[in-house]
């Protein structure tokens, strides 16, 4: 992906995954459930037409 495509995706996913509020933190600051959230995010920045998650809701509040 070009870096422009990739900066224009990258709200939208923060919004997704409810981090707007986290986009300045280093990885080493957030939450574990944080971390989960923001590896989800990231799995969706180049638009998969399929995404095999295991467990994907583990460790994430309801």
């Amino acid at each position: 992906m070009k870096y422009a495509e990739i900066n224009a995706r990258i709200p939208f996913l923060l919004s997704l995954a409810a981090l707007e509020d986290k986009a300045h933190y280093r990885i080493n600051q957030l939450s574990g459930e944080i971390r989960r959230r923001l590896s989800i995010a990231r799995a969706l920045i180049n638009r998969p037409e399929l995404l095999i998650l295991d467990e994907p809701a583990t460790g994430l509040d309801p």
